[in-house]
């Protein structure tokens, strides 16, 4: 049941495959290799659903070796699983989209991620030395991570993947990176190859990249807020009227509101996601505002761009295909 298979999926990340200039490609993950090369890949499962989505020249990004970064479904050779990308996981958000396309709503998701930054010791491991002192959108000479940011949103537009935004955030070696609104197969996507490119960067620079809630006990913690938007025929449902929201985007809120603490266990898995939701700065208000930080929901204003409502309780160890498809559930329920 639904249930099973949410607890089964709870904690996977995706996979993947890379293809590089050799007949054989290389694998990472469970699963059996598939022989032959991306165009082979796809004449020989073209009967299956599979998604291949090229991000871009790979070996600039991720392994050297690589020449393709592919996100996968599920597909059989046989009784022998071939590719495994996170299937359980992706099926279930695609079930939700599909459940909202039948009650006549499109979704949209734009996702806000936050991480640290950490200086590496001679070995290369991290330390507990954030990279700068910055605060909220400091500026060079006191934001160190300026350079590490661009190149991060370079390479994810060398992906295809075009981030809206980028600034540091309020902790120290704290940056966040914005995403346009996509839809929701899509938008998850993007942040698996947004996290792989991030710790690269890093890296690149002698850094290290962490996206743990609450990396540092007296700073602000790292989240990962999800803006929603359903659209009815092309109307954004959460657009305001007279400063309220409309029936159904008050009955989508309270769906939210209703289901969030269940939710919360795939929202925020780790017991540090938990330190996180404890400081008074961060969203431990279960309730709706238009203004305030510490509430769960959050309608931002003014709605110049699009109507959104904004879930700022995830946090960047979620399994972002899981977390998108329970909030898109818990808004129709």
């Amino acid at each position: 049941d639904y249930t099973a298979q949410v607890l089964k999926t709870a904690g996977r990340q995706i996979n993947c495959l890379g293809i590089d200039c050799y007949p054989q490609p290389r694998w990472i993950g469970p699963g059996r290799p598939a022989p032959g090369r991306e165009t082979q890949l796809a004449e020989r499962f073209a009967d299956a659903a599979a998604v291949m989505r090229k991000y871009g020249a790979g070996k600039e990004i991720f392994v050297s070796e690589f020449g393709y970064f592919l996100d996968c479904d599920h597909l059989f050779r046989g009784e022998y699983p071939v590719i495994h990308a996170n299937r359980l996981a992706r099926s279930l958000l695609k079930a939700a989209v599909a459940e909202a396309a039948d009650m006549g709503l499109s979704v949209r998701i734009a996702s806000e991620c936050e991480f640290y930054l950490f200086e590496a010791n001679e070995k290369g491991e991290m330390t507990d030395v954030p990279h700068d002192r910055a605060g909220y959108l400091d500026v060079a000479p006191l934001d160190h991570s300026e350079d590490v940011r661009r190149e991060i949103c370079l390479t994810l537009e060398r992906m295809n993947i075009r981030p809206e935004s980028s600034h540091h955030e309020r902790g120290p070696g704290q940056n966040e990176v914005d995403f346009h609104r996509a839809d929701p197969l899509t938008a998850a996507d993007q942040l698996i190859a947004f996290y792989n490119a991030v710790r690269t960067v890093a890296s690149r620079y002698g850094l290290r990249a962490s996206f743990l809630p609450k990396p540092i006990d007296d700073e602000a913690g790292n989240g990962m807020h999800v803006n929603l938007s359903l659209y009815r025929e092309r109307e954004n449902l959460f657009r305001l009227v007279n400063g309220k929201p409309g029936t159904e985007a008050g009955a989508a809120i309270a769906g939210l509101l209703n289901r969030l603490c269940g939710i919360s266990l795939f929202l925020n898995p780790l017991p540090n996601s938990f330190d996180r939701l404890c400081d008074e700065a961060a969203p431990h208000r279960l309730c709706w505002s238009t203004a305030q930080d510490s509430s769960a929901l959050c309608i931002p204003l003014p709605q110049d761009r699009f109507a959104r409502i904004r879930l700022q309780t995830p946090d960047p160890t979620c399994n972002a295909y899981l977390a998108f498809a329970l909030i898109i559930r818990a808004a129709l329920y």
